[in-house]
């Protein structure tokens, strides 16, 4: 899973809807009946997606009532983060209230968290280039408010954005930067979730030994502290290095974990990624026929999402499987598709990118899918 992607978002949330530091501001909403279901909702946002939803939903219900910009603001976040993998349109509604609410905040930073809002839609739906763009805004507005909370939260996602983009010296550099804050502010979770983007890091430069022991790491602590979508998160990642290790059976079992946990969540993106993991393989244990009927699947929940790497990610499965069986006009069509999103995401790496070039032929359309799977 976007290790946008996916990813790794709760940590941004968490900080972006952190209690507001302004004394006056804490004093006006520490009374406020919303405070705790706004609190309880971020806490949410890490265990159980749809249990933050709620809640942020009944905050805003009882702000109808009794105004307070910043909680209204943090809760529109939270939503917005909710959205933004789901329904692209409701993202979109909770940003631009969101932003309308920025004259009447007391914490100024959190218009790093309406830019990190707006760069998120814009990440999941594969427009890397424009989210890293707000990202970098976001992180010049965090900066200018003095709250590092909000910055170490900026540096996160542009960090990982920069990943994706294949600048990975940059964004090492912002994950570390990340890192060192959320450590110097006592806040180990943050700091985990951080150390499990710099793992994905690791896994697109290639050195897959490194990011498979980093997300290990990541993923015993994620279990015993509860935080059951990030668990989910990771053992996908976790799945994926073993994936590029050729560790089909540790692979399959993480791929698996991940399937379980998401569906007792309810979280289709994390399902979705699952059944992505488990029919590769099944493409590279010789079961291309498994493979097309587990992308079935995929497909109809990747439908409820607006992730565009996850629909890349699986027609690359699915015209790799077809190669594999013969139908080799079709497998050309598919992976034509997935070269088509991961070029707009930006994510095929430097020259490669322009020695992609789709053929009709066997050996051309092997070669694109081989090409396709490393730079992923």
């Amino acid at each position: 899973m976007r290790a946008r992607r996916a990813a790794v978002r709760t940590l941004v949330l968490a900080c972006l809807t952190a209690a507001l530091t302004p004394t006056a501001a804490v004093a006006a909403t520490a009374a406020h009946p919303a405070l705790a279901l706004v609190e309880r909702s971020t806490a949410a946002a890490r265990t159980n997606p749809e249990d933050s939803r709620r809640d942020a939903e009944a905050a805003l219900a009882l702000l109808g009532s009794r105004p307070d910009a910043d909680l209204e603001l943090r809760a529109r976040l939270l939503l917005c983060e909710y959205h933004s993998e789901r329904n692209r349109a409701a993202a979109e509604r909770e940003a631009t209230m969101a932003s309308a609410l920025l004259p009447h905040v007391q914490r100024h930073g959190l218009r790093a968290g309406v830019l990190a809002c707006q760069g998120e839609i814009l990440e999941t739906a594969g427009d890397n280039a424009r989210a890293e763009a707000l990202y970098g805004e976001a992180v010049g507005a965090a900066t200018a408010a003095h709250d590092d909370e909000m910055l170490a939260g900026a540096l996160f996602q542009r960090g990982f954005v920069l990943g994706l983009r294949g600048e990975y010296s940059a964004g090492l550099g912002d994950l570390r930067r990340a890192e060192s804050l959320y450590e110097k502010m006592g806040m180990p979770q943050h700091s985990l979730t951080v150390l499990n983007g710099i793992a994905t890091l690791f896994n697109r430069m290639g050195d897959y030994s490194e990011a498979r022991e980093i997300y290990a790491r990541a993923l015993k602590a994620q279990s015993a502290a509860g935080m059951h979508r990030e668990v989910a998160i990771t053992a996908h990642n976790l799945g994926r290095a073993h994936e590029r290790l050729g560790e089909w059976d540790a692979a399959k079992r993480a791929f698996e974990a991940t399937l379980t946990t998401s569906r007792e969540l309810g979280y289709a993106r994390g399902e979705a990624y699952a059944l992505r993991g488990l029919a590769a393989v099944a493409n590279a244990t010789g079961d291309p026929r498994g493979a097309l009927r587990t992308l079935e699947r995929a497909t109809e929940l990747q439908h409820q999402t607006t992730d565009a790497r996850l629909r890349a990610q699986i027609q690359l499965a699915r015209g790799t499987a077809l190669h594999r069986i013969g139908h080799l006009s079709d497998s050309a069509g598919v992976l034509e598709d997935a070269q088509k999103i991961f070029r707009q995401a930006d994510s095929l790496r430097g020259a490669r990118r322009n020695q992609l070039r789709t053929g009709h032929g066997a050996r051309r359309d092997g070669r694109l899918a081989s090409r396709l799977r490393t730079s992923r």
